[in-house]
């Protein structure tokens, strides 16, 4: 029957939530890291076993992180660079919050 039980187009490799890594404003504020000009390497790590890493530097209007991404374990590894433009919105008692925009 058409449609049934695991029916359909599936992506071979599924990725899976706990292997993703995450960038927050917050901990990046922090550690004081959100000024213009500034250039670093984030490595996220799990059991001592280095899982992810990638560069970032910091201009006025928003991140730029490069890295490197393997679809598969059968591909070459490509090198990426994306810029996330930051968005302020006001708040009720005054001062922004920093957003990145997804694009």
């Amino acid at each position: 029957t058409m449609g049934g039980y695991n029916s359909g187009r599936r992506r071979r490799y599924a990725s899976k939530a706990d292997s993703m890594h995450d960038i927050s404003l917050a901990q990046l504020r922090r550690w004081d890291v959100l000024r213009p000009s500034h250039r670093e390497t984030l490595t996220w790590s799990r059991n001592d076993n280095v899982t992810g890493k990638t560069g970032f530097e910091i201009d006025q209007a928003s991140i730029v992180l490069h890295y490197s991404h393997q679809r598969d374990e059968n591909s070459e590894p490509g090198s990426i660079r994306e810029r996330f433009p930051f968005a302020y919105t006001d708040q009720n008692f005054g001062g922004k919050r920093r957003w990145f925009v997804c694009i």
